[in-house]
């Protein structure tokens, strides 16, 4: 202790001159991962600043997600009893941000007591003072902290640590005049290694006569042995590479854009672009046999339906084969896709009426196939009904009056009804404070339970919606990493309004998954969702033209055209469309759509829309009626539908759903879906709602929403 405080001491001698008024900010940093902070130490260090600084004037910030409490303290002759004691009384609750407390902390010095955590308004914020930055958490965000540092041009104090040879290194690497991002700097023979920021910018740790490596892809390493000299700027030079001469020759291919249209695994595309064949038979209403199956028997090369040739062997379109009988599993069926949903193999297909199918296509080879994966791997026969061209033409029939589905349920519950134990606790607070109090005794059993907050917001939010705040952005401190947690945040943020914190949220999401095809649509409705339009229409065209490499949007296709195209029918005006595609910049309207997330693609429920004749029909996210389109949701990333009202009947909708349970029982992810619903949708008077439900017990009913044509 006794070198510590020596440490301390001297440190002491660059932050103000001995024996003169300083005025000091102190930023206490109480979000829900300071808890376990080594309060003692850093009381250590106080103790130390103000045996230096007898005569003072202090502001005391306590953080979390916002600023908590602010309090201004006058030290007279070194006594900080008064703030040992508010510090030692501090709530630790909440997530992290540092954009309040850099706006308002002004003062000579700032000493910012934190972990470096950080989850909400991520950029590092410049504050207006000597920064010095105190941590005694060795888990905490040092990358972070780093770069805090450097951007203020502060220091970086571990009270943890007593050993005085150690350096803070900070500079800029430059490749000519530009910063250079993303360089890896490390200390040869450590573990120790931190990455330049966008502005080029870095901080590291190290002993004099350490050596410090720089290095980067295409760049040649630069190596030096520390001294004295902390401030370090680099520049790092290309490498040299000698090619072998290459001679490129270009052949012109035109195409007709206006050409033939041809169903594909991947929608409606130009016969003239495809790169391999494609078969399609056309109902015209006279072709079609009693029985489809003899339809596509004899019209297709190569492609034979039913188990066998015998008389009396299986016929049913789910036996159809365009390839040898040589697999090795046994099975060489070919996968069945009705429109666009691929059907489990061996699926009686007898459903499907000859006089309902619009057309029926055979694709054949990897080139065709490949969406599918090795379900397309013995051929795929697509078949488009009339149902789907309708919905296409703008002339959808009304899916309820295809069976005699009579709705006959009682009124079902919209929301689920809260008998959680905490949440009983809760009812008997005598007031806001009471309630508060309760909620941080109920937090010690439920602390890893992330339901548990955003039950507890939802408690809270009409009585104050700060506290309320405060609660559920403990999600986002303790489960960071947790991706359909991430997505049940951003659903509650936006269902109540919060689309700032929830396009936080959203774009973390999109971080950690640059892969997922729904994260970006996420991000793209969030801009639309703030009013930032033109961001909303530039990456949604970004997504239809395919810039994003590695990324299937295939599954959320329909919903991008759908939202360029509102995009144009209600900001044409306002919006760039220079470089949008002609086929989206056209007025689309109809009576309603309703678009349904859902967290976790492992959860199974059934979806039901009720007419005002009390007739419905159903739409399934089961493994057993649905499992090729579950499979396909995790391999591509995508957890949504849409769902259109066209020329729908007037009068009182209703959308049920009904839990069915995880496809993985092991699953313990609690399950969340939201229903967005655009009224009168294309019109003028088109109005946005969210609506959030929590599915719990499998086997319970709930309203998902209701809407009047």
């Amino acid at each position: 202790m006794k070198s510590l405080y020596i440490f301390l001491l001297i440190l002491f001698a660059s932050i103000s001159s001995n024996g003169q008024q300083a005025d000091v900010t102190i930023c206490w940093d109480t979000s829900l991962s300071m808890k376990d902070r080594n309060v003692s130490k850093e009381f250590s260090f106080l103790n130390t600043f103000f045996a230096e600084n007898k005569n003072t004037s202090v502001r005391v910030l306590l953080f979390s997600n916002q600023i908590i409490k602010d309090e201004a303290f006058t030290i007279e002759n070194g006594n900080w009893e008064k703030i040992k004691i508010y510090l030692s009384t501090a709530v630790y609750d909440g997530a992290t941000s540092y954009s309040q407390i850099a706006q308002v902390a002004s003062s000579k010095d700032i000493l910012l007591f934190t972990d470096g955590h950080r989850n909400i308004n991520l950029e590092a914020p410049k504050f207006k003072g000597a920064l010095q930055i105190i941590t005694s958490d060795e888990n905490g965000n040092k990358e972070f902290l780093d770069l805090l540092a450097v951007l203020n041009a502060g220091k970086i104090i571990n009270v943890n640590s007593s050993t005085t040879g150690t350096n803070t290194y900070v500079g800029r690497v430059m490749s000519g005049e530009k910063p250079l991002p993303d360089v890896i700097i490390f200390i040869k023979g450590t573990s120790r290694k931190v990455i330049t920021d966008s502005d080029g910018r870095y901080a590291i740790d190290a002993a004099k006569g350490e050596t410090i490596v720089f290095n980067q892809l295409g760049k040649e390493d630069y190596n030096k042995v520390l001294d004295d000299t902390t401030l370090l700027n680099i520049k790092l030079d290309d490498k040299a590479f000698v090619l072998d001469e290459v001679t490129v020759t270009e052949n012109a291919v035109t195409t007709n854009s206006d050409g033939e249209k041809i169903a594909t695994a991947y929608g409606e595309e130009n016969k003239d672009t495809k790169g391999y064949a494609v078969e399609t038979y056309k109902n015209d209403n006279k072709a079609f046999q009693t029985d489809a199956s003899q339809t596509v028997q004899g019209k297709f090369a190569g492609v034979q339906v039913g188990s066998g040739l015998n008389k009396g062997a299986n016929t049913d379109l789910s036996r159809i084969r365009m390839r040898t009988d040589t697999t090795l599993n046994g099975s060489n069926y070919s996968l069945v896709v009705v429109d666009g949903v691929p059907l489990p193999q061996g699926r009686d297909l007898s459903f499907i009426a000859p006089e309902d199918i619009a057309d029926i296509t055979v694709l054949k080879g990897l080139a065709a196939t490949n969406k599918y994966g090795s379900l397309g791997r013995n051929g795929v026969l697509l078949i488009t009904t009339k149902i789907s061209q309708g919905i296409k033409s703008g002339k959808q029939q009304d899916l309820a009056r295809l069976k005699n589905n009579i709705y006959e349920d009682e009124l079902i519950p919209q929301k689920l009804k809260l008998n959680t134990p905490y949440i009983k606790a809760l009812k008997k607070g005598k007031n806001l404070g009471d309630a508060y109090d309760i909620y941080l005794k109920q937090r010690q059993n439920n602390i890893d339970n992330p339901v548990f907050y955003i039950d507890v917001y939802n408690f809270f939010k009409v009585s104050d919606a700060d506290i309320a705040n405060r609660i559920l952005s403990n999600v986002l401190e303790q489960f960071s990493e947790n991706e359909n947690m991430l997505k049940a945040l951003a659903y509650t943020y936006q269902v109540n309004g919060n689309h700032d914190t929830a396009q936080i949220v959203l774009n973390k999401v999109l971080q950690q998954n640059p892969s997922s095809a729904q994260a970006y649509l996420d991000v793209a409705l969030g801009y639309r969702n703030l009013g930032k339009y033109q961001d909303a229409l530039n990456m949604l065209n970004e997504m239809a033209k395919g810039t994003y490499k590695n990324v299937d949007f295939n599954g959320v296709k329909k919903q991008i055209d759908a939202e360029l195209k509102n995009l144009y029918t209600m900001h044409k005006s306002k919006l760039d469309f220079k470089n949008i595609d002609a086929t989206y910049q056209r007025n689309v309207s109809y009576d309603a759509k309703i678009v349904v997330d859902y967290n976790d693609k492992e959860a199974e429920f059934v979806l039901q829309f009720v007419n005002p004749d009390k007739r419905f029909f159903k739409w399934e996210h089961t493994s057993t009626a649905t499992g090729n389109r579950i499979q396909n949701e995790k391999l591509t990333g995508f957890n949504s539908e849409e769902f259109e009202l066209i020329g729908a009947q007037k009068g009182d909708w209703l959308i049920n759903i009904e839990y069915v349970g995880k496809s993985d029982f092991k699953n313990t992810t609690p399950s969340f879906i939201k229903a967005t619903i655009y009224h009168n949708y294309g019109s003028p008077s088109q109005r946005i709602e969210h609506q959030l439900i929590r599915l719990s017990e499998a086997g319970s009913k709930l309203n998902l929403a209701k809407l009047k044509i």
